[in-house]
């Protein structure tokens, strides 16, 4: 997950360099659902490592 995270930063790196705004949208957004998902899915973990430590 971090690995397909940190591909996608540098993607985004790439087409802020050509100026395609269509292109840093795009990959703004696939960004923005991974790091959504990545962080759900982290407070899914917390929460159950929280309650079966109670």
């Amino acid at each position: 997950m971090l690995e397909q995270l940190e591909e996608l930063r540098n993607k985004l790196y790439e087409v802020m360099d050509t100026g395609n705004t269509e292109d840093i949208l795009r990959i703004s957004q696939e960004l923005d659902d991974l790091i959504l998902f990545y962080t759900k899915n982290n407070f899914k973990n917390i929460n159950v490592k929280a309650i079966t430590n109670a």
